[in-house]
């Protein structure tokens, strides 16, 4: 590289010559580090990378510009194709399983669609399913306004769920999630 080096650049360097990635587990390990202080370096080489934080694997990273927090997905991201990702998405919404298998590049809103919604609602009906009280049916509609799209009234929340489903599936293929 020549000129100026960007801290993105930095990070991916650091991030190439510092942490091992094993695709098929997801697990990130502390390389051999001899830049730094012995006494560091030999009591996290071949230790594990970080620690949970809110559902992630997150861990702090000092690099030519300075130190960072970065998040597992981005580094194994990086070790795999040698770029700073934009957004990475967990497939399977689980943000410890960071298995190559597992991550793909996605927009922002993909990234968001492809969540579960509440747990539970507190109506105990799926995403996407609602009950009008006053008509005693329910109803479907997926999005948020303005960008907000009615599906309609149905009998029972079966129906309603499959015109929801149909609905995502349409809006956001293979990122969609009811």
């Amino acid at each position: 590289m020549t000129g100026t080096l960007s801290k993105t650049e930095s990070m991916v360097r650091e991030i190439l010559r510092s942490i091992s990635y094993d695709p098929l587990s997801g697990a990130l390990t502390w390389r051999d580090r001899q830049w730094i202080r012995p006494c560091v370096n030999s009591r996290w080489r071949g230790k594990k990378v970080g620690c949970e934080d809110a559902g992630y694997v997150k861990f702090s990273l000092t690099h030519e510009l300075g130190s960072c927090t970065l998040y597992g997905h981005q580094a194994a991201w990086v070790i795999m194709t040698g770029e700073w990702p934009v957004e990475i998405d967990h497939e399977d919404r689980d943000g410890l399983n960071n298995r190559w298998l597992n991550l793909r590049p996605a927009t922002r809103a993909q990234n968001s669609t492809n969540t579960c919604g509440w747990k539970v609602k507190p109506s105990g009906l799926p995403k996407g399913v609602f009950l009008d009280k006053r008509r005693g049916r329910f109803f479907s509609k997926i999005g948020r306004p303005p960008q907000q799209q009615w599906l309609g009234y149905f009998e029972n929340p079966d129906d309603a769920k499959a015109a929801y489903d149909r609905a995502a599936t349409e809006r956001h293929g293979e990122f969609a999630r009811s």
